[in-house]
């Protein structure tokens, strides 16, 4: 089937023709009128499932009621300490929710009142309108049991994000971002006493003065540097062994994008860039929650062969041929790029020497992975400013 803006354009353009209305003619028009029936209800269709969503979950973060009473058959992602729960599924993980009743159990099990339910935090709700929401079990000492009793296991969210698809990524990222928020904003600034959360977990209130807080991200541009057929790019020590990624970093304040891109990239790297371009953005939960604003820089004629890095952010950073980085593309993540990923605490790891692993991309999901492929598939981005 043609799509639903092509069929409209085509009955748009055939309307104008003028003639006598003859049989052939008026079976002619009731077709048109059936392609601008079909053009515009598909849209609409899809529109309004969109729209019951998003007004479900606006109506529940303003009753709290009614947010309460969605969280006794809603879904839930579960968090220890910030640590999200995951199984094995195949070859990886995958992220499981959970219906309240087990929820419920985890909670039994972990010698919690049924009450800490209302703890959690709204995320979304799907499209056959069932409420999702994220929980964290701190208050369950025995994190072992848990475990135990779901047949899974509790992960660094640094893990998580290379084991785990986009779309389970994207999800615990939200939980883990208002579940952290809440944990660093329990206090008011403005009267120091402890602040009301409403039943949702979207805004915290002082009891004094009234002052209401809204979970907010931080700005943070995150920038591939090209220059002609080889880019720039940069690793950090929390990185794991032979990943090499894009440059990043927080806004300062009074700074737009531009600004924020040009003092980054010579602060880290030493190399001035000509050009940039905005391309997307994306959710991030590090270090607390960012949103990233992706960007292509070309860099400076006469400024790219001394690299003079920053080693109090970076660990090493040096250009890449379009080759070597379609190489990158082409292998799987090294396995024991991630030995020592997969678990709880830093004391539990045992990663390999960076020296030792091939070097590789960020995952496919995540904003830096498009900022690179995006170079290699239109070669013309390493001459914008040329």
């Amino acid at each position: 089937m043609a799509p639903p803006l092509l069929l409209l354009g085509l009955a748009r353009m055939t309307a104008t023709a003028a003639g006598p209305l003859t049989p052939r003619r008026a079976a002619f028009d009731g077709s048109l009128r059936r392609l601008r029936l079909l053009a515009w209800t598909e849209p609409r269709r899809h529109l309004a499932g969109y729209v019951r969503q998003v007004r479900l979950v606006q109506e529940l973060k303003e009753n709290d009621a009614k947010c309460r009473q969605a969280m006794d058959s809603g879904l839930y992602l579960l968090f220890h300490r910030l640590a999200p729960f995951v199984q094995r599924h195949n070859s990886g993980y995958r992220a499981t929710w959970l219906p309240a009743a087990e929820a419920l159990r985890v909670l039994d099990v972990g010698g919690q009142p049924p009450e800490r339910l209302h703890d959690a935090v709204l995320l979304d709700c799907t499209p056959d309108l069932t409420p999702r929401f994220a929980l964290d079990t701190a208050s369950c000492a025995n994190k072992g049991a848990l475990e135990a009793a779901l047949d899974g296991s509790f992960m660094k969210m640094r893990s998580a994000f290379f084991l785990l698809s986009g779309k389970d990524a994207h999800m615990l990222s939200k939980g883990q971002a208002l579940l952290r928020w809440h944990g660093d904003h329990r206090f008011s600034g403005r009267s120091g006493r402890l602040s009301l959360r409403d039943a949702s977990g979207s805004k915290r209130t002082c009891p004094d003065t009234g002052h209401v807080q809204y979970p907010q991200m931080a700005p943070v541009v995150i920038v591939l540097v090209v220059d002609g057929d080889r880019c720039l790019l940069a690793r950090k020590d929390i990185h794991p062994p032979g990943m090499y990624s894009t440059i990043a970093g927080f806004c300062d304040i009074g700074e737009n994008v531009d600004m924020a891109v040009r003092r980054e990239v010579a602060e880290e790297v030493g190399v001035t860039v000509s050009s940039l371009n905005f391309v997307f953005s994306q959710h991030w939960p590090f270090p607390s929650s960012s949103m990233m604003l992706a960007c292509h820089a070309v860099a400076e004629e006469g400024h790219t062969e001394q690299i003079s890095v920053d080693t109090t952010e970076l660990e090493d950073a040096r250009w890449f041929s379009r080759d070597e980085v379609h190489s990158a593309f082409s292998r799987p993540v090294p396995p024991e790029a991630l030995s020592g990923w997969a678990v709880s605490s830093p004391e539990e790891s045992s990663q390999a020497a960076p020296g030792d692993v091939p070097f590789w991309v960020p995952p496919k999901w995540t904003v830096a992975h498009w900022l690179i492929r995006e170079w290699i598939q239109v070669p013309k981005l390493g001459l914008m400013s040329r």
